[in-house]
């Protein structure tokens, strides 16, 4: 039996109960028994008076018998029951032995007069406690070893050797300094010295193991102290659990922490209604709401009303039925200020299956959206005018063509040539000529109506798209204007003055063509035979 399991059943029994050896010394006592024989807690069992020197009276062999099953009278303290424990390496026979007092110490001992056993029976069950301790010990799922005051292994159980690698033969032969790793033996080594000096009386922490493999293991070490009934260490209990993988997934949500802390992006968590939970820094800095102001706040309430129609609804049976939602939105900023993001938002299932918490991630696209419309712009705008170019024109060209065959309506389309252009490039060089296109486009813009379009479609060339006309009559007086707008001087620098005019070709949609490209040749072969005829004037395409 362990001495462990030994000190524990003498200690909570009621009854007087001591241990005794073979030549009759009292190795233990409980407070019971203490009280009786008048031996305080704090002083040595070898303080007793010797009144155990008697021996049985009727040994088999005619001699004093050693003690056994059977009852001694020891006036006045009473009749002792004596029965054969167990054989302890270290200690040789031991016995337990009972006392049953006279009628004056009865009143102490009411309790264990109501439950008393035979002490052949207590033995027995003495024993089953000690084979449920030995189970307990080695079957419980957390790794226990008893060590000594000077670090080495006294007992450890299937588990720890499991969680360290180690076999019970080597582990007997080590030290727990052997198998701690070095980063953590100063900490573990410090609570040990707190422990036996009395300062504390139990110590929990957490620390490493290199197991027999060299691999570390992390694990969660509590560890408490037995003392010897003389108030002597004994030996320490540790508790071990394996807790790598813990250890493990908190570094995970560490470092998930860390990238949700300083990511770029602004990040939100929201409930099922959208109302946010938590936000980082970087929705904090886009938007210009703090944390506690958010609290308060649903996600709704900072997309901004541009929206497209149908948005929120969108936005709402989208997540619902998917959990999921991606696409441009519009942000309203703290200042009223909005700006454009791109918002991704993931749903995360409660333990009911419904959605419980959305997860949002956005990031201001203003810049890539003003880099897009430069690229639109270059893309479909002449470098130097500014005004529209071939691509755009082309575009345009082809929806006004399509909305007017369902609508039943006329468009125009003015190819415009400017005569003499060359001659400026040769007199006064390419400078001069670029300030006579972008003259001439800003002249031509300002005599366009709403709707309509100019475009430069290279070179001196330029065409007008004019949408929702009559017919060729009351095109004249428009064409007349851009003729004589065109005329005009142009001053360049230095006090000079360029002039250019223009020949114009002029085809109707769908009387000179019924597609973009038919159009556009029917008026150049227009505006040709202007030139051909002595330019600086308008020409219509003939009808097919």
């Amino acid at each position: 039996m362990s001495d462990q399991l030994e000190n524990t059943i003498l200690r909570l029994a009621n009854r007087p109960l001591g241990l005794v050896d073979e030549n009759w010394r009292l190795l233990d006592a409980n407070p019971a028994l203490r009280r009786i024989l008048e031996v305080g807690a704090e002083r040595p069992l070898t303080s007793v008076p010797d009144w155990l020197g008697a021996r049985w009276p009727h040994a088999p062999d005619g001699k004093d018998a050693t003690p056994a099953v059977g009852t001694l009278d020891i006036p006045p303290l009473g009749r002792l029951y004596c029965s054969a424990l167990a054989s302890c390496p270290d200690k040789g026979p031991t016995y337990l032995m009972e006392v049953r007092t006279p009628f004056r110490f009865r009143a102490d001992l009411s309790t264990f007069n109501r439950t008393s056993l035979r002490t052949g029976a207590l033995a027995q069950s003495l024993v089953q406690e000690r084979e449920r301790f030995q189970a307990t010990f080695e079957d419980a799922p957390l790794g226990i070893c008893h060590v000594l005051p000077d670090g080495t292994f006294l007992r450890v159980n299937r588990t720890f050797c499991e969680i360290t690698g180690y076999g019970d033969d080597d582990l007997l032969h080590m030290t727990y300094r052997e198998i701690t790793h070095p980063d953590d033996l100063l900490a573990d080594q410090a609570h040990v010295e707190l422990m036996l000096n009395g300062t504390i009386r139990r110590y929990t922490l957490n620390k490493r193991y290199i197991r027999r493999d060299g691999s570390p293991v992390w694990v969660e070490l509590t560890v408490s102290l037995v003392h010897h009934p003389d108030g002597r260490p004994a030996y320490f209990i540790s508790m071990v659990e394996d807790i790598s993988e813990r250890i493990r997934t908190e570094e995970r949500l560490r470092l998930a922490a860390k990238v949700y802390e300083h990511m770029c992006e602004g990040v939100f968590i929201a409930d099922r209604q959208l109302n946010l939970l938590n936000i980082n820094p970087a929705f904090a800095q886009m938007t210009g709401y703090c944390e506690s102001d958010c609290r308060s706040m649903s996600l709704l309430e900072l997309l901004s009303e541009r929206q497209p129609d149908n948005f929120f609804q969108t936005l709402s049976e989208q997540l619902s039925e998917w959990g999921t939602w991606q696409g441009d939105v519009w942000f309203s900023q703290r200042s009223r200020r909005v700006f454009p993001a791109w918002l991704s938002i993931s749903g995360t299932r409660g333990q009911t299956g419904e959605w419980a918490h959305y997860v949002g991630v956005f990031s201001d696209i203003s810049l890539l959206k003003q880099n897009e419309a430069q690229l639109y712009q270059l893309a479909h705008h002449d470098s130097l005018t500014g005004i529209p170019n071939r691509l755009l024109l082309q575009s345009r060209l082809e929806h006004a063509i399509n909305l007017s065959r369902r609508q039943c309506k006329t468009i125009a389309l003015v190819f415009i040539d400017l005569d003499d252009f060359k001659a400026v490039n040769d007199t006064h060089g390419h400078l001069a000529g670029d300030q006579v296109l972008i003259t001439v486009a800003q002249r031509l813009k300002g005599r366009l109506r709403s709707g309509d379009t100019i475009a430069r479609l290279g070179g001196d060339e330029f065409v007008i798209l004019v949408e929702n006309t009559p017919d060729e009559f009351d095109m004249l007086p428009f064409i007349a204007s851009i003729l004589d707008c065109i005329r005009q001087p142009i001053h360049y620098k230095d006090g000079i003055s360029l002039s250019v005019s223009a020949s114009v070709g002029v085809s109707l949609y769908p009387h000179h063509g019924e597609d973009a490209a038919s159009l556009i040749d029917s008026a150049d072969r227009a505006m040709l035979q202007v030139k051909s005829a002595g330019k600086n004037a308008p020409a219509f395409s003939r009808s097919r």
